[in-house]
């Protein structure tokens, strides 16, 4: 019902905010990982151009073990932008089938949006960085220009979609 309203389907995917995210070797663009989220978000719902997209958020799974549970939540609710919501109780295989693009600080969410042959914007590194079709800006002018041009991202091939399949066996059973 919704897709058809909305040009594209973005899947925002913060990670947990207390997760190492000032580690030394972190390349993270922004400060932490709370500060990417209400960055991005502050960014989408002041652009007028991103309107017709429907962004949809999804806490991290181990919020609640890390005392997190509310805090996304809260944020979504003060934007108040229609095209701005929580991501509804389903699973992750259904939510990013549903979805267009996945956009993560660094998480395994986005290599599994790739092997769905969906676009992933991460904002710093991951295992799975350093492929040509991993969207990995290097600073926050770059991430912010994907954003505004993110209804013109060319799909992935079946060969990338392999290779992050074989990429998330290797990480998952190796």
């Amino acid at each position: 019902e919704k897709k058809k309203m909305y040009e594209k389907i973005v899947l925002i995917a913060p990670h947990a905010f207390s997760d190492a995210s000032h580690e030394t070797a972190n390349d993270l663009i922004f400060l932490d990982y709370y500060e990417h989220l209400f960055e991005t978000l502050k960014f989408i719902s002041s652009n007028q151009k991103l309107n017709n997209i429907l962004w949809i958020v999804r806490p991290h799974p181990a919020s609640k073990r890390y005392n997190e549970e509310g805090i996304v939540e809260g944020i979504v609710k003060n934007l108040n932008k229609k095209n701005i919501l929580l991501s509804p109780k389903i699973s992750t295989a259904k939510i990013l089938e549903l979805s267009d693009v996945v956009i993560t600080s660094r998480g395994t969410i986005g290599l599994e949006a790739l092997c769905f042959g969906k676009n992933a914007i991460i904002a710093g590194s991951s295992v799975y960085s350093g492929y040509n079709f991993i969207l990995h800006p290097k600073n926050k002018h770059s991430y912010f220009n994907i954003l505004k041009k993110i209804k013109n991202l060319k799909k992935i091939n079946k060969k990338q979609i392999i290779l992050s399949k074989k990429l998330l066996y290797y990480l998952e059973f190796d």
